[in-house]
């Protein structure tokens, strides 16, 4: 079972932060913040089936919570994805489309790169 240990959000002036972290077997946390409409999410640990549900729910609570014109999700702490996470990133992206706002993908490590590179997102959204 998953549990959630944390999930707090302070904003201070203009700026939201947040960070979501889970138990039960698989570490993994998003940690975004929020400023003049632009939203940075930062996503630990893996995305695989397990996980790919919470990771969402994080990710849209917070854009629809701080409402971007853009988001950039930084991939960089990721150990492992599975096509799990092509689904949270086009998810992701589609609702930011719905807000006429844009999305940016970074730091994707070696291996998450080959599985999105595989399945033709790198084509759908800007990746650094």
């Amino acid at each position: 079972d998953i549990y959630p240990i944390c999930d707090r959000i302070a904003v201070y002036q203009k700026l939201v932060y947040c960070d979501f972290f889970v138990q039960g077997g698989y570490a993994m946390a998003v940690t975004c913040k929020a400023e003049n409409r632009a939203l940075y999410a930062a996503i630990d640990g893996e995305v695989d089936h397990h996980r790919a549900k919470q990771i969402l729910s994080e990710l849209v609570r917070q854009i629809d919570l701080t409402m971007p014109r853009r988001l950039t999700v930084d991939l960089g702490g990721v150990s492992f994805m599975d096509s799990s996470g092509i689904a949270v990133l086009l998810r992701a992206s589609r609702r930011m489309s719905e807000l006429e706002g844009t999305m940016e993908v970074v730091h994707v490590p070696e291996q998450a790169g080959k599985v999105l590179r595989a399945a033709g997102v790198d084509r759908l959204m800007k990746f650094e």
